[in-house]
């Protein structure tokens, strides 16, 4: 399987939208904006790592 950036942002969406029902819509929102920050620099990282 490759993990790429939108295979990454796929699999977090998917998680992130069965979980948001439970969850107040703004803190859905804040969570995943910093979590998406958060995968961005893993990305980065590991592209850096494989240079």
């Amino acid at each position: 399987m490759v993990l790429n950036w939108a295979s990454l942002k796929g699999l977090f969406d998917r998680a992130v939208h069965r979980l948001s029902d439970d969850i107040p819509r703004d803190d859905v929102i804040k969570a995943r904006l910093e979590l998406l920050k958060q995968l961005k620099r893993v990305v980065k990282q590991a592209r850096k790592a494989d240079a």
